[in-house]
């Protein structure tokens, strides 16, 4: 099945070892497709998946296709908001970072996040880095 985000600067990562969650529907989950950060979107978009992706923050972003939206989630993994009470009365909550109807919303919310980053130390070593490539 053609999925409506598949582009040819996305790769979809197939043999991928995150697996995503949702816990209202985790068979449906496995149907969810992880994707690389296309190699089109703006600069400020590369930088800010490289500090949270594989920079100082190693691992703690995934884009997603999942039901027929993009899923932008961190290292949980989680696909969909969910709230669950135990037995002991602990509630506990996820939720993905922001789900996009197009490839342009996510650049649009990765440039946002770059803007807020932008006088963080840590970060502009990694924008640094990243310039030098």
């Amino acid at each position: 099945m053609i999925d409506k985000f598949e582009r040819p600067d996305a790769r979809i990562l197939r043999h991928s070892r995150n697996i995503p969650v949702d816990h209202y529907n985790p068979d449906e989950a496995k149907n969810a497709k992880e994707y690389t950060l296309p190699d089109n979107l703006c600069i400020e978009a590369k930088i800010i998946w490289q500090y949270f992706g594989s920079g100082y923050s190693t691992g703690t972003m995934f884009i997603f296709s999942y039901q027929d939206k993009l899923v932008l989630t961190d290292e949980s993994l989680e696909l969909m908001d969910y709230e669950y009470t135990g037995m002991l009365g602990n509630t506990v909550y996820g939720e993905p970072r922001g789900t996009f109807d197009t490839w342009e919303q996510l650049e649009k919310f990765l440039k946002a996040v770059y803007q807020e980053f932008v006088d963080i130390d840590a970060f502009n070593d990694t924008r640094e880095l990243y310039d030098n490539k």
